[in-house]
């Protein structure tokens, strides 16, 4: 992307953000009503956005939360299986407005569309907004999947929605501890794809909002407490009585890794790798070093030794002998 593509991009997110700020007790579709404007979206696809006023109307009539039950801990969801650029959500969120409900601690909206467009721009206003949202880009028909956004006030616990079965959906004012057994878990499902970070409000006194920060590891089942991921893959690794396996790892990691210094970092490190099962890859730059060292007679498979030299892993007798 040049430089002058950066600078529109970031023109056009802060004319964005300034016209949000305007519209920031009044929320309407700027995004949805700019992709009609230029006739971007498909009616062949069926892809119809529904004005601002019609939205609002029916966020009235359906909307029954008011400031008394909110004080009473009224949690609603509000729910859109094809939420285009999300104009029911900045709908409810305006009703919700008009009774003095703070949404921000009284809601949570969960869109789904198969556009990812629709997706981004959902996601995008559902942020600026500062809304409570999960927005997905999958098929509302098949119930597939493909991708899931969360906004910064997104609570964390809403993830288990889209994790492994046996994880505790929380009641939306506070993060639960996901109660998982490690039985229903491989390391194939705990692979870790990388690293995730969400902040999250987690209670409101007075006027005052105090903030948490969930950290998490992002695996094929989905978002994972970070704390829950590393207890379920030590959990694991003690079913597969893997724990000499692991010590070995710990211990190459630390007299091969020196850009990590602290030890609960190298600890951590380790346990991603053996998640990973980075020993059996042999694409891994250590493999026939580390394998030779603790696990020979994996070597003894002449295509793996020929496929970690054609990948271009040479052994270091050296580093076998440390």
């Amino acid at each position: 992307m040049s430089p002058e593509e950066l600078s529109a991009y970031a023109r056009m997110l802060a004319l964005l953000s300034l016209e949000i700020r305007k519209h920031r007790d009044d929320p309407c579709d700027i995004l949805g009503s700019i992709y009609r404007r230029l006739n971007l979206n498909n009616e062949w696809n069926g892809q119809f956005f529904t004005p601002d006023h019609l939205c609002r109307l029916m966020a009235e009539v359906t909307n029954q939360a008011d400031s008394q039950e909110a004080a009473q801990n009224c949690y609603v969801t509000i729910c859109d299986p094809a939420c285009g650029s999300g104009a029911m959500f900045l709908a409810s969120v305006w009703a919700m407005i008009r009774k003095k409900v703070d949404f921000q601690t009284s809601c949570l909206c969960v869109g789904r569309d198969i556009d990812i467009r629709c997706v981004w721009m959902a996601y995008i206003q559902l942020c600026l907004y500062e809304i409570p949202a999960v927005v997905v880009h999958g098929d509302s028909i098949t119930m597939e999947e493909w991708s899931v956004w969360c906004t910064p006030l997104c609570p964390p616990a809403a993830y288990g929605r889209w994790t492994k079965t046996g994880t505790t959906i929380r009641d939306g004012a506070g993060m639960k501890e996901p109660h998982c057994s490690s039985e229903h878990f491989t390391l194939a499902d705990l692979y870790p794809r990388y690293h995730t970070g969400q902040a999250y409000l987690k209670f409101v006194s007075g006027k005052n909002k105090v903030y948490g920060y969930h950290s998490g590891m992002m695996t094929p089942v989905g978002d994972i407490e970070k704390g829950t991921w590393e207890h379920l893959v030590q959990e694991v690794m003690k079913r597969e009585k893997e724990e000499k396996l692991y010590s070995h790892l710990l211990e190459w990691v630390q007299n091969h890794y020196p850009w990590l210094h602290d030890t609960q970092e190298k600890k951590e490190y380790t346990l991603e790798l053996y998640a990973s099962r980075i020993f059996d890859n042999p694409e891994w730059r250590d493999y026939l070093a580390f394998n030779q060292k603790y696990r020979p007679e994996i070597l003894q498979n002449k295509e793996d030794a020929h496929v970690c030299e054609s990948t271009g892993n040479q052994l270091q007798t050296d580093a076998a002998t440390d």
